[in-house]
């Protein structure tokens, strides 16, 4: 697959994903819709997080990690890439430590009713693919143009 096209397509499929998670209810706090799905929501977040990650991955290393470890995917980026995901507003201990509680969280929550109990900070997690994403589209545009 041509390297041009990947990374769009791959863009275009995490922010669908990440749309989907925005249409499944509360997003910091706030409705945004009529029902809270927190199941399906996580999974998206995490997906449309995970997608955003592997293209980052073509861009700057010339392919996608495998894989849907979260913490993984950011760590194996390079740093300068990493520290534009975690983003001005939050330290590196405090983006690794809240990365690392998400880290599993598209495999977790596909099986939630698996668990007694499951928790996790769905805020951090939508902020992660939204960042991923924003990531992503500056470092196409700078590369490519587009």
């Amino acid at each position: 697959m041509d390297t041009f096209n990947f990374p769009s397509q791959m863009l275009d499929t995490a922010v669908q994903f990440m749309s989907a998670a925005r249409q499944c209810g509360k997003v910091n706090g706030q409705d945004v819709s009529g029902e809270w799905l927190p199941y399906p929501q996580v999974v998206n977040f995490a997906f449309a997080a995970e997608i955003a990650l592997k293209a980052l991955h073509v861009v700057h290393l010339g392919k996608p990690m495998r894989g849907h470890d979260l913490e993984a995917l950011c760590n194996a980026l390079p740093p300068e890439v990493t520290a534009r995901v975690c983003g001005p507003d939050m330290n590196q201990l405090m983006f690794g430590e809240r990365l690392h509680a998400v880290r599993d969280a598209f495999e977790v929550w596909r099986y939630a009713y698996e668990k007694d109990s499951i928790g996790i900070s769905v805020d951090f997690l939508a902020r992660l693919a939204q960042s991923a994403i924003d990531t992503l589209m500056a470092d196409r545009k700078a590369m490519f143009g587009v």
